[in-house]
């Protein structure tokens, strides 16, 4: 029976070095996971900061030529004020003109 008792704890033993070799082997892993994964997260995050900034200059960019464009609108605003105000004129002469020939 003793045999039998040695022979289990033994093996329950030899499970025991397997398991803290395989703890090892599974902490050596996973510190490499979590170093190429810190290597990864840090390149990511330099390219999320390079497309930042293109977006950020892209925005600039945007802002820039809406304001351009706002002021192109408001020199077509002026024009458009005048050339209505000249077609109205020129409707009015020749409504006059036609009238004033109608009645004499």
């Amino acid at each position: 029976m003793s045999t039998v008792k040695l022979s289990i704890v033994l093996s329950a033993m030899s499970y025991a070095l397997e398991l803290a070799e395989m703890r090892k082997d599974m902490s050596a892993e996973f510190a490499a996971v979590r170093t190429d994964m810190s290597a990864e997260f840090a390149a990511v995050r330099t390219e999320f900061a390079a497309v930042r900034t293109e977006i950020r200059d892209v925005r600039n960019e945007t802002s820039r030529r809406f304001e351009q464009v706002d002021i192109r609108f408001a020199q077509m605003d002026q024009r458009f004020i005048w050339l209505g105000g000249f077609q109205f004129a020129v409707l009015l002469a020749v409504v006059s003109a036609l009238l004033n020939f109608q009645y004499r």
